[in-house]
């Protein structure tokens, strides 16, 4: 099959296809609108002084298995487009359409044996807590969750067991076990709350916000301590994810807030864990969130969340990242997305994947390093927000699934990523 917009790697990676080789099959046509299909994946694309080429999506078959390599478009939408003229330009409007997705698999899942369908299978380990992410394992088996809504980092043992373990207020997020073995904390400040549909969902700035830092905690006595509120005279206004390399140092995103009518603009920091020095690497950002280093620590990883944007920057040196263009940001575009999401939190794969956490779709983007797509793992809540990997084998995913205050346990296909410092490793 010869597709116009995406090319298949010999890896079976799909990606989208480099701009001269659609050029080159567009070229001859004296058409403005070109309307194609096959991949299912909507996409617009438009030839540098020629046509604007369309795929709309499919109806009724948004993944596919083509044998040596797959096809999906990581939610299962129904997708059409409406192309409109308007002042001799060609506009695009993508369109999804949820419905009964049980209903419709039931006859296909029926025709098919049930080895063939495989089915993530998830162990519910914690409920009933007030917005959970950042989770982080300890040697016994017990995982740490901050409860955003709650105030607090709460450690939940293997048996379900909860016990608030350190209450730093505001809006305590990304967590990550620094060197000397003291607990290292991205506060926002706190947000402000409301309930939809039985989900609890973030909704902009707290009316108490008491400013974004960056926190120390000793788990075992509870005490949290401020290392950072600013950065080059500027305040810290969302810090938000946390990553450290093996010199000691992290790596952490600010995602700003959000007010009626204005938003932060966000950005990706570097510090030393003992609060001597602080460097604004990438500013402006917007929403940053996720973030994570490849195995060899030369990229660190960052995502966006209202864009759904997954960017590298190329690691010169600790703490200091090569910044290129075309984009403002200066990082290397991975992926955006097909329809609307918006992402969050991320881990790493041994191999090279990148996990990040997808509010609206509901579940984990697994997209390998150089921007392919490689599969979506679904979840029973649309605020899917973070994922950590842990066991002997570094395949027991625990993903927080925030707005039913839950985190379940699953085996993943995959072996994560150890962290530096990271407790309950070997």
């Amino acid at each position: 099959m010869d597709y116009w917009l995406e090319q298949v790697r010999p890896d079976g990676g799909v990606v989208i296809a480099a701009p001269e080789m659609i050029s080159a099959k567009a070229a001859g046509f004296p058409q403005s609108l070109m309307l194609c299909g096959h991949t299912h994946v909507p996409r617009a694309v438009q030839i540098m002084g020629g046509p604007l080429i369309v795929n709309p999506g499919s109806v009724g078959l948004p993944a596919y298995d083509a044998g040596s390599y797959a096809i999906t478009t990581g939610s299962p939408h129904a997708r059409y487009a409406i192309v409109e003229e308007s002042e001799h330009q060609w506009q695009v409007i993508f369109r999804l359409v949820t419905y009964d997705t049980a209903k419709m698999a039931a006859p296909a899942e029926s025709s098919y044996k049930s080895e063939e369908l495989p089915m993530s299978q998830l162990t519910e380990f914690a409920s009933g807590l007030g917005f959970p992410e950042g989770p982080v394992l300890l040697p016994d088996g017990s995982l740490l969750v901050v409860e955003i809504a709650r105030g607090t980092i709460t450690r939940i043992a293997p048996d379900g067991r909860q016990t608030v373990i350190a209450r730093p207020g505001g809006g305590p997020n990304g967590l990550a076990f620094g060197a000397d073995g003291y607990l290292y904390l991205c506060n926002s400040g706190g947000f402000a709350w409301r309930t939809e549909d039985g989900l609890l969902i973030p909704s902009g700035q707290a009316e108490d916000y008491s400013g974004g830092r960056i926190e120390r905690v000793n788990i075992e006595t509870g005490k949290v301590e401020t290392l950072y509120t600013h950065c080059n005279g500027f305040p810290l206004k969302g810090p938000n994810d946390i990553v450290f390399d093996r010199h000691g140092g992290f790596y952490f995103t600010d995602h700003g807030k959000r007010r009626p009518r204005e938003v932060d603009l966000g950005g990706l920091y570097y510090a030393k864990a003992d609060g001597s020095a602080i460097t604004e690497l990438v500013q402006p950002m917007f929403m940053t969130n996720g973030v994570g280093l490849s195995s060899d620590e030369t990229e660190v990883f960052v995502a966006e969340t209202r864009t759904g944007h997954l960017w590298g920057f190329t690691v010169a040196a600790p703490g200091v990242v090569k910044r290129t263009p075309p984009h403002e940001n200066g990082g290397r575009h991975l992926a955006g997305p097909a329809g609307f999401t918006s992402f969050d939190s991320l881990a790493v794969e041994r191999d090279g994947n990148i996990c990040v956490a997808s509010l609206v779709l509901g579940g984990i983007n697994v997209i390998a390093s150089d921007g392919a797509f490689v599969e979506f793992v679904a979840m029973p809540d649309p605020i899917c927000t973070n994922i950590c990997f842990g066991g002997a084998d570094m395949r027991d995913a625990y993903i927080t699934l925030s707005g039913t205050g839950r985190v379940v346990k699953m085996k993943w296909p995959r072996p994560g990523l150890r962290l530096n410092f990271d407790p309950s490793g070997p």
